[in-house]
């Protein structure tokens, strides 16, 4: 009811009677126009609260359109490196091709900061650019980034290199496909319903492919083809950056009749293809474990290598030997073996099929560069501290993983475990109990560093 109403009410009541009760029926009536005007108040704000309250902010759907530089091995652009020999067998995607999708990651106009995915729908024959179109929830406009393939994107609008690192087969097609990494940083502009890439926009080439003959060999002569070989996984460290681990591709050469093709061990002569991020005066290393006993590595001092370069003919030949070196994943096939671990072992994962024991001596640091578990085991894992010892792990949450138990050599000791945060806490301890015989373990506190990981002491004391 509005203000206009309440004083023709009110006007209307007053003047329709004159007498000797006039003065008391205008009371009465002012009393009925106070309970009027009241109920007014409250209609009006209850309809301002469900104006304010009951409807929703829609939020707008904004139609992105914008043009891409045509892939290219020229130094230019460099956004997808260009390769064939002679033999034709080399091909890498060169061109943009419809249904490729680029991750878009933009700023709302909320100050939040979110990834949609763009689709190539059409490539110019002529010229090799690409139209690409995108839904965009509520862009703020400004600076965005792009990175090809979507799949490769991490939160932040960047590569994700766990999934770089730990995905390849060495197929150069699985390269072409997935891993080909390319991104860059552009500007959008964003009016009603439509936002627009200030552009042509160029995805520039973020790691370069090294083409690997394989070569093994013990005591000074060369493995034949069926005698010793490596492992199915075959692992390349870069200084103290990525650790990137290399899936065989090569099917068995024999199939059990009514049995499923598996993947071979990688033999001499294999040649694979492997996505790497560029590196600068790094060391890097080569590492293999073709079982019993067999451990096959290669050391290169100085390493570098350039983003948007293809690099053929790169030469691994690898010695077999018992020493295992300061990263890698070692698998240790014996039943119920013991391991001491000494000092420092950066980036190592050792992983365990069957029951284990593990001593941990020293106030070593283990830095892991992976996603898999410093300390790997299938089933039964027994780790007896003989002092205090830190894990350091950026990216696996689950550092020790299996049926988990702590003891301690002398009264007491403490198992310090830095990692992202999780349910875990480093050690999956749901399902079971954590003590091992004669000794007591807990976890005694818990602290969040700021950075997305937290800092977890397990302390263990004998009983």
């Amino acid at each position: 009811m509005s203000w206009k109403a309440v004083s023709t009410i009110l006007s209307m009541r007053t003047r329709s009677r004159r007498g000797p009760d006039s003065n008391l029926e205008t009371m009465q009536t002012m009393k009925r126009v106070r309970h009027i005007f009241a109920a007014g108040m409250i209609a009006a704000a209850a309809l301002l609260a469900s104006c304010t309250k009951g409807t929703p902010i829609q939020e707008r759907t904004v139609r992105l359109t914008a043009t891409l530089s045509p892939k290219s091995d020229s130094p230019v652009t460099k956004a997808i490196t260009s390769c064939k020999d002679d033999d034709k067998k080399e091909i890498l995607n060169v061109k943009w091709v419809p249904g490729e999708e680029i991750a878009v990651y933009y700023e709302t106009t909320g100050g939040n900061h979110v990834t949609s995915v763009a689709t190539v729908t059409e490539v110019d024959t002529q010229t090799g650019e690409a139209s690409i179109n995108a839904a965009l929830t509520d862009p703020k406009g400004g600076e965005v980034s792009l990175v090809y393939p979507a799949s490769l994107a991490n939160a932040e609008g960047g590569i994700d290199k766990i999934k770089l690192t730990d995905g390849q087969d060495g197929l150069l097609r699985t390269i072409s496909k997935s891993f080909d990494a390319a991104s860059t940083d552009a500007v959008i502009d964003v009016k009603d319903d439509v936002a627009t890439l200030r552009g042509p926009v160029t995805m520039v080439n973020q790691v370069c492919i090294l083409k690997i003959a394989l070569n093994f060999s013990s005591g000074g002569n060369n493995v034949s083809i069926g005698g010793v070989q490596g492992g199915t996984e075959l692992v390349i460290g870069v200084g103290d950056q990525e650790v990137y681990t290399i899936h065989s591709p090569f099917d068995e050469d024999i199939v059990p009749v009514g049995g499923t093709s598996t993947h071979r061990p990688f033999r001499s002569g294999d040649v694979i293809y492997v996505a790497m991020l560029p590196a600068d005066l790094q060391s890097v290393y080569f590492f293999t474990d073709g079982g019993n006993g067999k451990m096959f590595q290669k050391t290169v001092g100085v390493f570098s290598v350039e983003a948007g370069q293809f690099y053929r003919n790169v030469d691994v030949s690898m010695s077999s030997t018992d020493a295992r070196p300061s990263f890698g994943t070692f698998v240790f096939s014996d039943h119920d073996p013991t391991l001491t671990l000494d000092g420092d072992y950066i980036g190592c994962r050792f992983l365990f099929p069957y029951d284990a024991n593990v001593t941990l001596m020293g106030n070593g640091t283990a830095l892991y560069t992976c996603r898999y578990p410093f300390l790997d085991a299938v089933n039964a894992l027994t780790i007896w501290l003989g002092s205090d010892y830190t894990i350091f792990s950026p990216h696996a949450p689950r550092v020790i993983s299996g049926s988990v138990r702590l003891g301690c050599i002398n009264t007491h000791s403490s198992l310090i475990i830095t990692c992202p945060g999780s349910d875990e806490k480093g050690i999956n301890t749901s399902s079971y109990s954590l003590s091992a015989g004669g000794c007591s373990a807990v976890l005694s506190s818990e602290m969040d560093n700021g950075d997305g990981t937290w800092t977890y002491v397990y302390t263990v004391t004998k009983i």
